[in-house]
């Protein structure tokens, strides 16, 4: 059976300065319980203790994303002595640490960018495969003409026949270059002043078009030679940011400083 500890309840009185050493002896001796009341701002119009909760915990979220960010370990001070820490020592490296992860910040987005542009090529590589069989200038998909409708898109295997047979029919002419499991990619051509006529056909056969990426320009090997190089740069590029990331603590001190401020905020935990 549990039985509850005779408890006694004290009001310490003492100088401002004097706070977060009182603080910290307290903590040392782990028998001490604050006691929230509800109090009127005119009964107590700072609320110190609140103040200095919240700069430790900016201090201590914005350290963990630091570490997490230059792949350092978590310092531990275990059996290290404790010193008070004050709430103007605590606001001061905050405003450091603030400093250090705008700039571990601009380093995250310019890896985000390079990462979705490196995403976002490799997808290119992917659409690209559909159109390797064409031996012609991608371009010339791309633009509008007044001589001539040309269309991209698909077409269900099931309807693709008569589809070609309907296109025909309508003064155009239908082109596979890529066949999928269920779709069939097709270039449709033929006279401008015809485009209206084969509207129809395209509703009825289920015709979903599709975009050339701006991106392809010139002959399907000469794209796919760009979009190799410009892979090469990206994946360069971002090894690159990863090497000056790694090695930005080791630099002006910034390891020893952030040491320096972990400690710091360490002491103001108790």
């Amino acid at each position: 059976m549990l039985t509850p500890l005779p408890m006694q309840r004290a009001q310490l009185s003492l100088l401002k300065d004097e706070a977060a050493a009182a603080a910290l002896l307290l903590a040392k001796h782990g028998c001490f319980n604050p006691e929230i009341n509800e109090a009127t701002p005119q009964q107590l119009p700072e609320l110190p203790g609140k103040a200095y909760s919240l700069a430790h915990h900016e201090g201590q979220s914005r350290l963990d994303k630091i570490f997490a960010h230059y792949e350092l370990p978590t310092p531990q001070f275990d059996g290290v002595t404790m010193r008070p820490v004050t709430l103007e020592q605590l606001a001061s490296v905050n405003v450091w640490l603030r400093e250090v992860w705008a700039q571990c910040s601009e380093q995250q987005e310019t890896m985000r960018t390079l990462r979705e542009d490196h995403r976002h090529a490799m997808q290119l590589f992917k659409t690209l495969e559909q159109f390797m069989s064409l031996n012609i200038d991608l371009t010339q998909l791309q633009r509008e003409s007044r001589v001539m409708n040309v269309r991209v898109g698909l077409v269900p295997r099931n309807n693709v026949q008569r589809f070609e047979e309907a296109i025909g029919l309508a003064g155009h002419v239908a082109i596979r270059f890529y066949t999928g499991l269920d779709q069939v990619h097709l270039i449709v051509a033929g006279p401008a002043g015809q485009a209206g006529d084969v509207e129809r056909v395209f509703q009825s056969a289920g015709w979903h078009p599709t975009e050339v990426p701006a991106e392809f320009r010139g002959r399907p090997s000469e794209v796919r030679a760009n979009l190799t190089a410009l892979l090469d740069r990206l994946t360069e590029q971002q090894a690159q940011e990863d090497a000056q990331r790694i090695a930005s603590p080791g630099k002006n001190n910034l390891r020893e400083r952030l040491l320096d401020a972990a400690h710091t905020v360490a002491c103001a935990a108790p």
